[in-house]
């Protein structure tokens, strides 16, 4: 255990480092949570509200989705794919196997490590952000526990979902790429900038087949209690299932990643 958390720790150290770099990663994205804004802003053209097909959206609801949206990046995101497809081009995964630490543990902390140190010098600038300039405001007790719970329940499917494609490595030994169609198909499906509030019936039902309305979408509705308590605790099932599913699927191509791998470089 000493040894997985020196792991985090190292990870959240080497962030520190670069103090420009994080310097132009707030700018960033506080530059696009205030584009997002406004684009959603010109969109509504003055109203207060549009229907949806979950009825009334103000578009008070609508910027504090897209703040959330914004936040919840910053605390699940990762680079798991990239860092799994260095690993297998330059042969390192080789000598990760044979260490003495579980492999998926050794990723899962370099993320958290990572992850911890956007939370300290971007999330908490956009939490101040979000509470002072567009006086957000906190859920009830109940929601905001049923919102923290899903949030940690879709950092770990996004993080498995990321894995899995991490995965196929072994198998196609290039596989950078795919965090970009990850990230495409998760603003899709995931509700990151269109909320599915605004999606057409036939999306809608293509989504609720999918994970990854379960990573954006559904903590988000629970944080603005758009969901009923029996629907919160319905999408919270959901989440675990797809855990459960994707773990078992996660399982399965690791080990016979583990009996194809090719080692390139190194």
């Amino acid at each position: 255990m000493k040894l997985y958390l020196r792991m985090l720790g190292n990870s959240y150290q080497q962030n520190i480092a670069y103090k420009a770099n994080v310097l132009m990663n707030l700018m960033g994205q506080i530059l696009g949570l205030f584009i997002q804004i406004s684009v959603w802003v010109a969109l509504y053209g003055g109203s207060q509200g549009v229907n949806s097909n979950i009825g009334f959206v103000s578009i008070q609801e609508m910027i504090y989705y897209v703040i959330l949206s914004t936040g919840i990046s910053m605390i699940i995101g990762n680079q798991v794919i990239e860092q799994m497809d260095g690993k297998i081009k330059s042969g390192i995964i080789a000598m990760d196997l044979i260490k003495p630490m579980n492999f998926f543990v050794n990723i899962l902390c370099e993320t958290l490590g990572n992850n911890f140190f956007r939370i300290t010098f971007q999330l908490t600038p956009l939490i101040l952000i979000g509470f002072f300039i567009f006086d957000m405001t906190i859920p009830s007790f109940t929601n905001m526990m049923l919102f923290i719970i899903s949030l940690i329940n879709s950092f770990i499917l996004n993080f498995i979902i990321s894995f899995i494609l991490g995965i196929i490595g072994f198998w196609y030994l290039s596989v950078w790429h795919f965090s970009r169609l990850l990230e495409d198909v998760v603003r899709l499906f995931g509700g990151i900038w269109i909320p599915l509030w605004f999606f057409p019936k036939s999306l809608v039902v293509v989504s609720s087949f999918l994970p990854f309305q379960y990573i954006y979408y559904v903590p988000i509705n629970i944080y603005l209690e758009k969901l009923s308590l029996n629907k919160s605790f319905e999408m919270l099932t959901s989440q675990y299932i797809w855990i459960l599913l994707l773990s078992g699927l996660t399982y399965v191509l690791w080990r016979k990643g583990i009996n194809s791998l090719v080692i390139q470089g190194g």
